[in-house]
């Protein structure tokens, strides 16, 4: 079956779940428009890292493919499996997920400051209120994936590919590096903040 049909069930629920979070942040669109209001990039009460459940281990995460609200800080994922996988709310800051399959993942306010994702697939990927602050996104595959009200301050997306639809829209670009990645007249950015780098014509 077309994974199109299959992902659609799926965002009716999370929709009510992206409405809480763009209720709990204080500009209009719930967007991150600047470094001090970039918290609107994960829901209220998941602020402080006290907030957030113990995290799982490699393998307990890729026999459950679910852990929300966790923390994952550091955790090594490298090769991972992870293919609709729920880690809404978590915190990966710093974790090592080169390599890893995101697709279709649910990672709704998930944190991935200074996370390595190079070469991962997060295509189809549902990434709303996500953080990727200074994160290596180099070589990683993001084809349809829909990018909102996200913070990708001075991340890495060097020879990405963001072609298929991939869309940014109402997200902190701040100093994000574009250099040389796959896109197509299907690509969108949608009233975004911030001055990216390296973005072709």
């Amino acid at each position: 079956m077309n994974r199109k049909w299959l992902i659609f069930p799926t965002l009716i629920v999370l929709a009510l779940i992206t409405i809480l979070a763009l209720t709990a942040c204080n500009s209009d669109r719930g967007v991150a428009q600047s470094q001090d209001q970039d918290q609107c990039a994960t829901f209220q009460g998941q602020q402080e890292l006290g907030d957030l459940y113990p995290g799982k281990t490699r393998e307990e995460l890729e026999a459950t493919l679910i852990c929300n609200y966790c923390n994952l800080r550091g955790i090594d994922l490298s090769g991972a499996n992870l293919d609709s996988a729920n880690l809404a709310g978590s915190d990966l800051g710093g974790a090592d997920l080169s390599g890893a399959n995101l697709t279709g993942a649910t990672l709704i306010a998930a944190r991935f400051d200074q996370a390595d994702l190079t070469e991962a697939n997060l295509s189809w990927a549902i990434l709303s209120h996500v953080s990727f602050r200074e994160s290596d996104l180099s070589g990683v595959n993001l084809q349809e994936a829909y990018i909102s009200d996200a913070v990708l301050t001075n991340a890495n997306l060097t020879g990405a590919d963001i072609s298929e639809g991939t869309t940014f829209a109402f997200s902190l670009l701040d100093g994000a590096n574009f250099e040389g990645v796959t896109y197509d007249d299907t690509t969108e950015f949608l009233e975004n903040e911030g001055t990216p780098i390296n973005v072709e014509d």
